[in-house]
């Protein structure tokens, strides 16, 4: 026989019971809620658009060039037979004689060949052929005319400037270191070239007496014409040593070198221009008469004075070698230029 529980135990009892009582009541509820749970629609998040692709440009099409018509096809007359080229060969016709190739039948075995129809120029089906170029009319032909001859007043000329470089001529002197490119610029359109020489001279009693510079043709050379001019800037009036206490220069020493100076052959005119304000010495005037004359014998060649100042005696001295020499005799204009025009015209 069990004996009775105790108050303890009926206590410990109890506490089971209500344990047990609210784990059930709580799994119950779980199990509520997990189907509650189950049942209710998932709200799924929007969808993410997808990124848009831009297509890759194409580039237009070009537009077709027009195709070249092709040459028709010539149809052979005879078919070549592909199985019988040559007679000991055909199996088909072996009781025909052998002959050449082109005279024998048709193979009864080929097949005719049919040529392809041409098919027609999509783009242009008349190909229509180029025209025959137009014959360019044809000109009868001309003669070149020829060059018309440069006409000048003067043949061509050598000239060969005497010049005083004393002190009293120092106007003179700076003058034609100015205007010589002048002067031969003018001289070539009145002839066909210009030669240049130039002599310088001083009193006899200074040295030096004399200076020359070569003739030279100036046409056409421009290294002649810097030489020239090289020579001119050279000049000066102070440069002789001596004294010149008198009026009468060393005209005779120039003229000597002048008429002795290269002159060209083939020139027409062979000039000599003295250009002073003084007259020779004495005993030197009748020399340089005879030395003009003498020159002036040769045809073409002269001597031309040209009177600086207003001197009578140095201007009867200059006329008289201007008559002896068959040149002119040049009252001074104030311009070279002037001055060797009126002495070579």
């Amino acid at each position: 026989m069990k004996p009775p529980a105790t108050e303890r135990e009926q206590i410990g009892t109890s506490a089971i019971d209500l344990f047990a009582s609210g784990m059930g009541a709580f799994i119950l509820i779980a199990l509520v809620f997990m189907v509650l749970f189950a049942a209710t629609p998932r709200q799924e998040e929007p969808p993410q658009p997808a990124p848009v692709v831009c297509p890759v440009p194409q580039p237009c099409p070009e537009t077709p060039l027009c195709p070249v018509c092709p040459e028709p096809t010539i149809c052979p007359d005879v078919p070549v037979c592909p199985v019988c080229p040559r007679i000991q060969d055909c199996p088909v016709c072996p009781t025909i004689e052998p002959t050449a190739c082109p005279e024998l039948p048709p193979c009864p075995v080929v097949t005719p060949v049919v040529c392809p129809k041409q098919p027609d120029c999509p783009v242009c089906a008349d190909c229509p052929e180029p025209p025959e170029p137009t014959p360019l009319p044809q000109h009868p032909q001309q003669a070149c005319p020829k060059p018309e001859e440069r006409t000048t007043l003067l043949p061509e000329t050598d000239l060969v400037f005497v010049l005083d470089t004393t002190g009293s001529m120092r106007g003179e002197i700076e003058s034609l270191k100015r205007e010589l490119h002048i002067v031969v610029q003018v001289l070539e359109r009145m002839m066909p070239s210009i030669g240049i020489g130039v002599v310088t001279f001083n009193d006899r009693l200074q040295r030096p007496t004399t200076r020359h510079h070569p003739l030279r043709r100036l046409t056409n050379s421009e290294s002649a014409m810097r030489d020239i001019n090289r020579f001119l800037r050279s000049i000066s009036t102070t440069d002789a040593r001596g004294t010149n206490q008198d009026l009468p220069e060393a005209v005779f020493s120039a003229l000597e070198v002048a008429v002795n100076a290269s002159f060209r052959k083939d020139v027409g005119d062979r000039i000599v221009i003295v250009i002073t304000d003084a007259y020779a010495y004495e005993d030197e005037e009748d020399p340089s008469f005879r030395i003009a004359r003498a020159f002036a014998q040769v045809p073409g060649q002269r001597i031309s004075t040209v009177h600086v100042r207003d001197d009578p005696d140095s201007g009867r001295y200059l006329e008289k070698l201007a008559e002896a020499g068959g040149g002119e005799f040049v009252a001074d204009r104030g311009s070279i230029l002037a001055n060797v025009l009126m002495g070579i015209l």
